[in-house]
């Protein structure tokens, strides 16, 4: 009976020697990775390394980790998740999202810097490639799966919280008014330009240098009222498109906000 005890003695005091040391080997080093298998690793030092012709890896303080391995992690900068497995549609497993918003819901951001290709071409001749950034926005509420924050999950997940559902139906009457004039404006800067100039019924002989001989061109007069109206609606799309850039995803964060509260 006195061995017994003894014995269990001993192993109690050896589990409360290895919990201590896992202690203090997180308040050393409170940053961490955790891998998709549950493993999770310490190190002080935590960075992505992406070079060419190789998979983008995180480099610790003693070794390195496959990025497509690691499910989180918390370093300097923040906690990030992996995208691989957010709903809908899975994402590449190097790209992570960071926590923006922690509480009963934890939003989660991701910039992407993308170059978009201009068809014409710069001053120099060669064609013009412009970076765009665009922001996603996902979010976990308790333990469920990460997921897109779009409007139509959001409703569903806050429809517990009237104060938070009812500023998404609002962002949602908003949003189609801004889709109606988003089509009007769009159809309006087509018509009233397309529709600027009118044939007068004269026309000029004038040298093709191209062609080396006189061609027929007939005359146009400008209507101000249409060019008026197509360049107002040109405008008032490009306002009303940058304004839906801006809200993107901010929507989804100010109500999370009010349902954390």
């Amino acid at each position: 009976m006195k061995t017994r005890c003894l014995i269990f003695i001993l192993l109690a005091s050896q589990q409360l020697v290895v919990a201590q040391n896992a202690i203090n080997k997180e308040l050393r080093n409170p940053n961490y990775i955790q891998k998709f298998n549950g493993d999770v690793q310490y190190s002080k030092k935590i960075e992505i390394r992406k070079k060419a012709f190789k998979n983008p890896y995180f480099e610790l303080d003693s070794t390195t980790i496959a990025c497509s391995e690691v499910k989180t992690f918390q370093s300097d900068d923040g906690f990030f998740i992996n995208l691989k497995n957010s709903y809908p549609g899975q994402r590449s497993d190097t790209e992570f999202a960071q926590r923006s918003i922690e509480g009963k819901i934890n939003a989660f951001t991701h910039t992407s810097i993308r170059t978009a290709y201009m068809p014409s071409n710069g001053v120099d001749g060669m064609p013009n490639f412009v970076p765009t950034q665009s922001k996603s926005v996902y979010y976990t509420k308790g333990t469920s799966r990460l997921k897109t924050a779009t409007l139509y999950h959001l409703k569903r997940d806050l429809s517990d919280h009237s104060i938070a559902f009812n500023y998404l139906s609002k962002y949602e009457n908003a949003k189609e008014k801004r889709m109606i004039t988003y089509i009007v404006s769009g159809l309006a800067a087509v018509i009233g330009i397309l529709s600027a100039s009118e044939k007068t019924g004269e026309s000029s002989e004038s040298f093709n240098m191209e062609t080396g001989r006189f061609e027929t061109v007939e005359k146009t007069t400008l209507k101000p009222y249409n060019l008026a109206i197509g360049l107002g609606g040109f405008v008032t799309f490009v306002v009303t498109s940058i304004r839906g850039s801006k809200e993107k995803g901010k929507f989804a964060e100010e109500a999370i906000l009010l349902y954390n509260e």
